[in-house]
């Protein structure tokens, strides 16, 4: 039995008494070095932490308690909670997250992470207001996460993964200027 964390998007987290079943494999993803395996999670089961019971033959206990806490997640790791547009909730690690754009003629936006691009329905406004610092706004249809900018050159900047993002005449200087003060701090 563990105490488990439930993170909803608003950003609340409940910690309820339930136990855990969840079924691991390595999850195949192709970078520029070539593929890299990273292990995810395929099934997971959560139920209520009833103590076993012999009498119980419907749904008997298979499994042992464990007495160790197990961190799957870092703790200083910083997270961004959005709704896709199918109506999933997506959890995902800052660092992970190389920009956001928008969806020309729609209220939604495409965040481009390590695993693929995600369409949420949100603007990058709202994005932004939600997560202020996480992000640095280059663009009307761009936030990219400073992290991976590898290099900045006059009206572009380059990230990690190779995507060059355009950044308008009139903001290049203070875009500069942000992106070197977020990397002079980290």
């Amino acid at each position: 039995m563990s105490n488990i964390c439930t993170h909803y998007p608003s950003g609340n987290t409940d910690v309820h008494d339930q136990r855990l079943h969840y079924t691991w494999g390595d999850r195949k993803t192709q970078t520029p070095d070539g593929p890299r395996y990273r292990p995810q999670i395929i099934s997971l089961h959560i139920s209520n932490a009833w103590p076993y019971d012999d009498r119980d033959v419907i749904y008997p206990v298979h499994s042992e308690n464990m007495f160790a806490a197990m961190r799957i997640l870092a703790e200083s790791e910083q997270y961004v909670t959005v709704k896709a547009s199918d109506g999933s909730v997506h959890r995902i690690a800052l660092s992970h997250i190389f920009y956001a754009e928008t969806v020309k003629h729609a209220a939604k936006l495409q965040i481009h992470t390590l695993d693929g691009a995600l369409t949420v329905n949100k603007t990058l406004s709202e994005l932004e207001k939600q997560y202020p610092g996480f992000f640095v706004r280059i663009h009307s249809g761009y936030l990219l996460n400073p992290a991976h900018v590898t290099n900045i050159r006059r009206f572009a900047a380059t990230l990690s993964d190779g995507t060059q993002l355009p950044i308008p005449e009139k903001k290049y200087t203070q875009v500069k200027k942000l992106l070197l003060h977020e990397t002079a701090e980290n």
